[in-house]
């Protein structure tokens, strides 16, 4: 492709004269892959259950002789266990790139124009 009809392509301008121009880019990138697995033993397959326990009861006593008296008793206990059992992979990739440019030139007077631009596949700079 002609770097003139790169509608990304910038025109950079600078003088001489000891002074330099740094220009740093930097892409980051990052994958995160989760993976389930079946295991072949019959007791660590992926799989959720839940067990719940409970019970009530009511209890009633009476007495009297002449005046009655008495005491009523109710109660509920219970209790549930939830379990989930997966077993998974996680993969993760990072990767960074870092490309450092430096223009410059000692001699006082000269005056340049550079055409760049980062080029998609290699990510390479093009001048």
């Amino acid at each position: 492709q002609d770097i003139a009809e790169n509608s990304r392509t910038k025109s950079i301008e600078f003088s001489g004269g000891g002074g330099v121009i740094s220009f740093e880019f930097e892409e980051s990138k990052s994958d995160h892959l989760q993976e389930m697995w079946n295991s072949p033993l019959e007791n660590a397959k992926n799989q959720d259950y839940a067990t719940a326990v409970g019970g009530e009861g009511e209890f009633a006593f009476d007495v009297g002789f002449g005046i009655m008296a008495g005491i009523n008793l109710e109660a509920a206990v219970s209790s549930t266990v939830e379990v989930s059992h997966r077993l998974l992979q996680d993969t993760d990739t990072e990767s960074v790139t870092s490309i450092t440019v430096e223009l410059g030139d000692p001699d006082v007077g000269d005056e340049f124009v550079v055409d760049m631009f980062l080029e998609e596949k290699y990510g390479t700079f093009v001048f």
